[in-house]
């Protein structure tokens, strides 16, 4: 998770899933007022952010890892996680990841 700047982009993700659920409150309440989405959207950003922090979750998230990887190919991961196209492809995820959010909603 270190490697992959998973940890380092959690501001983004929060970002993200705050925007998609604040969607869906609008379109399940298109009267809602702009305040209470405003309230809603930090609120929600900042538990998101809080437990994306928590080291719980990531002992949470350890064993599902453990259940698709070996300790082998967790090496691999790693490794191709360091390499030139690894670390482009991480850094450029979260843009992609967004960009195609945004081309499925539309």
């Amino acid at each position: 998770m270190q490697v992959t700047g998973t940890e380092a982009s959690s501001a983004q993700l929060s970002t993200l899933f705050t925007q998609q659920m604040l969607s869906i409150l609008r379109a399940s309440n298109p009267n809602i007022l702009d305040r209470a989405v405003q309230v809603v959207g930090e609120e929600v950003s900042r538990l998101v952010e809080e437990e994306l922090e928590n080291e719980s979750l990531q002992s949470q998230i350890y064993p599902i890892y453990a259940r698709y990887f070996t300790l082998d190919h967790l090496r691999g991961l790693i490794d191709f996680n360091k390499s030139i196209i690894g670390a482009k492809a991480n850094k450029v995820m979260p843009s992609l990841m967004q960009e195609s959010l945004s081309a499925a909603q539309s």
